[in-house]
C-alpha cells in the first residue's frame, strides 16, 4: 500500500491511519508535517529480521521481548514512535509482515 499526502502540512487537520493485515506500507508527508507518528510492525515466529521500519523522521523504535501468542501465530511487534514540530496530527501505520516506510516529500 502506498499513499502520498499533499498540499499545505499546515492547513486543516491532517490526520492519517493506514493498516495492511499483511504486507508493506509507504507513507510520503510533506517536510514540514507537524506529527505524532506511532508505527507497530508485527512479524510472525519464523520471519525475524526480514521486516523493518524506515523513516526519514527521527523516531524510537523497540522490539518486543516476548511473543505474543493472543491473536493467532505467535508474533513480536517492532514500535515506532516520534514527535516532528510539535506532534499536531496523528500519523498511525500498522501492518503484519510487511515493511513500514515513512517518507519525507
Amino acid at each position: 500500500m502506498k499513499a502520498t499526502m499533499t498540499g499545505d502540512p499546515s492547513a486543516g487537520k491532517r490526520s492519517v491511519a493506514l493498516s495492511s493485515m499483511a504486507g508493506d506500507i509507504t507513507l510520503s508527508v510533506p517536510a514540514g508535517l507537524s506529527m505524532d507518528i506511532t508505527i507497530e510492525l508485527s512479524y510472525t515466529e519464523g520471519h525475524e529480521g526480514e521486516y523493518t521500519i524506515t523513516s526519514d523522521f527521527p523516531i524510537r523504535q523497540e522490539v518486543s521481548r516476548e511473543w505474543e501468542r493472543d491473536n493467532g501465530s505467535p508474533r513480536k511487534t517492532i514500535h515506532g514512535t516520534g514527535t516532528v514540530s510539535g506532534g499536531n496530527n496523528r500519523i498511525t501505520l500498522k501492518t503484519i509482515n510487511g515493511n513500514v516506510t515513512l517518507k519525507k516529500l
